[in-house]
């Protein structure tokens, strides 16, 4: 069962930077371990897939030829849909449009992936994704939970919009 995803016509990008291990399975999650993929970076046949009661959001890098497949972990989700994850993964927006406005050094973290104090939270969703809702149900929080791999997570701290530390 796959379904096409996007407007017709409309070029995608990823919205922020990816991980990976192996290409066929990423994870949600968002576990920032192996090879990346940037951010602004086009991507082709961007579909949502569901094999063995498992939903996965596939798309090509053009670039590599790769496919590369993305599990949907509803429960590191709760509260949003698949739908809203790839919205916020994907974007019509290319690198330049998505770090308008931002500081010559996030840009340069970013591109990097990292996350250093001073960034803001737009730029950090940008370098590390959105956090996963089990461990940061809003963007409002001070704190902030990724995983770095399935046993190992870092927090940033905020104090209004800025990092002030990581942990």
């Amino acid at each position: 069962m796959r379904h096409a995803m996007g407007a017709k016509g409309v070029q995608l990008y990823t919205a922020c930077n990816l991980w990976y291990e192996h290409p066929q399975r990423m994870w949600s999650t968002g576990y920032r371990k192996g090879a990346i993929i940037p951010a602004g970076t086009a991507i082709h046949n961007l579909t949502k897939s569901k094999k063995w009661m498992k939903y996965y959001v596939l798309f090509v890098n053009p670039a590599t030829r790769i496919q590369h497949g993305i599990l949907w972990a509803h429960g590191h989700h709760p509260g949003i849909q698949l739908e809203d994850y790839v919205r916020r993964t994907f974007s019509d927006k290319t690198f330049e449009q998505l770090v308008e406005g931002l500081t010559p050094e996030e840009v340069s973290s970013i591109h990097k992936g990292e996350v250093v104090p001073g960034m803001s939270k737009r730029a950090v969703c940008i370098s590390w994704g959105h956090p996963p809702e089990i461990g940061t149900p809003t963007l409002e929080a001070t704190q902030w939970k990724y995983w770095i791999h399935r046993f190992a997570t870092s927090f940033v701290n905020f104090e209004g919009d800025k990092v002030v530390s990581l942990a």
